[in-house]
């Protein structure tokens, strides 16, 4: 067959049956031109015999070689193949797991962005609440300053009410008093002009009954004249100095402070 090796192999079984074929061990045979010559010699047929048995041999023998060398090359083939799953199986497994894990951090990041959204929401409504409860504060402190001035501007007009009375009370008073003094005076003053007046009366008589005793009494008559003169200035001061002061109060104004 000339396939370019050798393959020492044990003979085969011969032939005990009187014809030309041949056993081989398994389930191939091999068959022999039966050789009717009856004058060949047995030489020649146990040649021929052991060249078609060592090239079936042979034959086998690199059939069995190639076999298990495709053998070899289908396990590698299926471990390769086993390794190409599990690696798949392994990349599928981690693209899994990354794909898990990216919707967890989505999941977290979103429930994170609620939480916050929610936070600010009652951080802005607390702040809502607490500038409400601030301006009320401070319109309920407005108001009590307000309530507190008006209570203040009142008893400061009651106040000026009670002092603007006492001080009229006093001035009336005053000028009650004034006016029994300034009554008192002119009554005085009447008194004394007629009193005066009588001696004045009294002296002119004289001067008219003793016209001889002018020169005599005349030093007496000038000094009634001057103490007359004198009383008569006395009283005019008085009277000027009564209707000034009256003047005055009608046109006084009274300041009082709070």
């Amino acid at each position: 067959m000339g396939l370019g090796f050798e393959y020492d192999g044990e003979e085969g079984e011969e032939n005990f049956n009187g014809n030309d074929r041949v056993r081989e061990d398994g389930d191939d045979r091999f068959v022999c031109e039966e050789v009717e010559q009856n004058g060949r010699s047995l030489k020649k047929k146990k040649k021929k015999r052991e060249a078609s048995m060592g090239l079936g041999k042979k034959a086998w023998g690199f059939l069995g070689n190639q076999l298990s060398k495709l053998k070899e090359m289908e396990a590698r083939f299926e471990q390769r193949e086993a390794e190409r799953e599990r690696d798949r199986q392994r990349s599928e497994s981690f693209r899994m797991e990354c794909e898990q894990e990216r919707e967890w951090k989505w999941e977290e990041w979103v429930n994170k962005k609620e939480e916050k959204e929610k936070t600010r929401e009652k951080l802005k409504k607390q702040r809502i609440l607490e500038w409400e409860a601030l301006e009320k504060e401070s319109e309920e402190r407005e108001r009590r300053r307000k309530e507190e001035e008006l209570i203040h501007e009142r008893e400061w007009e009651e106040r000026m009410d009670r002092r603007r009375s006492e001080w009229k009370k006093r001035i009336d008073e005053m000028l009650g008093h004034h006016r029994a003094e300034m009554g008192q005076m002119q009554t005085r003053m009447l008194h004394e002009q007629q009193n005066l007046t009588s001696q004045l009366l009294g002296i002119v008589s004289q001067w008219t009954a003793h016209p001889a005793g002018l020169s005599d009494h005349t030093s007496a008559s000038n000094h009634y004249l001057s103490q007359m003169m004198q009383n008569l200035h006395h009283v005019n001061s008085l009277v000027h100095e009564d209707a000034r002061v009256e003047g005055e109060n009608q046109d006084d104004q009274f300041i009082v402070d709070g």
